[in-house]
């Protein structure tokens, strides 16, 4: 996990998805004092990697105009002791860091005529502070943007110890490489900030495709129920002829039953009282399939399912079991005679609960990934529903190590 990750993902836990007002995330005060741990920690590293451009010029002072280079500026220590994070309304989230504390070497040349000098340098940067506005948008295709508003570096006090002969012209010098120093970090550090960010907002697809998951009926309609109910049911047509007497006078030898089931309609989906419940529409077309491998459609039905969904969440996915509550059969269209459809309630029944629900249940355990950052697992997540809407709460564990040990951390 990169430290930008942490807070761009804050950002989204307040952004309101108007492609979707279905889903919606929140993260607790908590979540948010967890996130800045572990975020100090890796902006240090960041920062500590960062190499920074050489600056090359001339100075002109009282004893001639003198050429300099200020190369190799690296970060060797840097310690935060201030930090927090504020959620902006709607669509964003504000770092700050205050009081950093920061040591810089570098190394510098400084010659003229007159005079040729080199050393090293190492600068003490006190009450550094930084200031980053993140903003979430949406783009006209329905993908989430995150863009810096505003960054701003203040710097404190410097302190300089030069490493080097030639410390008559400290005063003269010194001054010059503070600003050097000072604009150097106002304008790298933000830089760094923004071109990170726009490396990783890649994360943001793990929410969209949430998003684009949402629909229920692909889950339902892409079970190949056919070919699962005709070769585990085997029916044939003599098992109908107590229901539909017609059927032997139309079929003298017992012929194959191939049911034929697709979805009309999208599921719809509500969420009260602690329950989610999940009514589809389906279309059943029950067919013989004739000696010659041809088939005959002998009835259509149509059948409105109403199920009661249980969630859980097992490894970063949200997991959803389907159960039948109740359904409603009607005859469309027969080749064989009318009859009561109400007849078949018990067959129907018997084909919903071992054969269409565990289907669609089969094709349900893969969905609904949850958008998690790799080193961090839900510990003990809880799933509550409530009127229109679903929460979902849970601390984290992070695995990312600490020292030699691996311990958990919760939020």
């Amino acid at each position: 996990m990169r430290f930008w990750w942490v807070f761009i993902l804050l950002s989204l836990f307040l952004f309101q998805l108007e492609a979707n007002p279905e889903v919606r995330i929140r993260i607790t005060q908590r979540g948010l004092n967890y996130a800045k741990e572990i975020g100090m920690k890796l902006l240090e590293q960041e920062l500590k990697a960062r190499i920074f451009p050489d600056e090359i010029g001339t100075e002109k002072y009282f004893f001639g105009t003198v050429d300099y280079t200020v190369s190799r500026i690296q970060i060797m220590s840097i310690s935060v002791y201030n930090s927090s994070v504020i959620l902006i309304p709607e669509n964003g989230i504000r770092l700050l860091l205050k009081n950093i504390s920061v040591t810089v070497t570098t190394h510098w040349t400084f010659n003229n005529w007159l005079i040729d000098y080199q050393g090293e340098v190492e600068i003490s940067i006190l009450g550094l502070s930084i200031t980053t506005d993140m903003i979430v948008a949406l783009n006209n295709i329905g993908d989430l943007l995150v863009s810096i508003q505003n960054c701003q570096v203040s710097t404190g006090k410097i302190e300089v110890q030069l490493n080097s002969e030639g410390r008559w012209f400290y005063n003269a010098f010194v001054q010059h490489l503070e600003k050097v120093i000072h604009t150097r970090l106002e304008s790298q550090l933000c830089l760094n900030v923004i071109l990170r960010i726009q490396k990783e907002t890649e994360v943001l697809k793990g929410l969209k495709d949430i998003k684009d998951s949402g629909s229920g009926a692909v889950f339902i309609s892409g079970v190949n129920i056919t070919a699962i109910l005709s070769s585990y049911f085997n029916l044939t047509t003599d098992a109908l002829e107590s229901i539909i007497p017609t059927i032997t006078h139309i079929y003298a030898k017992p012929l194959p039953v191939i049911m034929n089931i697709r979805i009309i309609d999208a599921p719809v989906v509500s969420l009260h009282d602690n329950k989610c419940i999940l009514e589809f529409s389906a279309s059943m077309e029950v067919l013989a399939k004739m000696p010659n491998s041809t088939t005959e459609s002998m009835f259509t039905l149509n059948i409105t399912t109403r199920t009661h969904a249980d969630l859980f969440i097992f490894n970063r996915k949200l997991l959803t079991t389907l159960c039948l509550s109740s359904f409603h059969i009607s005859l469309v269209h027969s080749n064989v005679g009318l009859f009561e459809a109400s007849l078949l309630d018990n067959f129907l029944s018997y084909i919903l609960r071992t054969g269409i629900i565990p289907a669609a249940n089969f094709k349900l355990k893969d969905e609904f990934p949850l958008s998690v950052l790799d080193p961090v697992i839900l510990m003990k997540p809880s799933i509550r529903m409530y009127e229109g809407f679903l929460l979902i709460s849970s601390d984290i564990q992070s695995l990312r190590k600490r020292g030699t040990s691996r311990s958990p951390s919760k939020h």
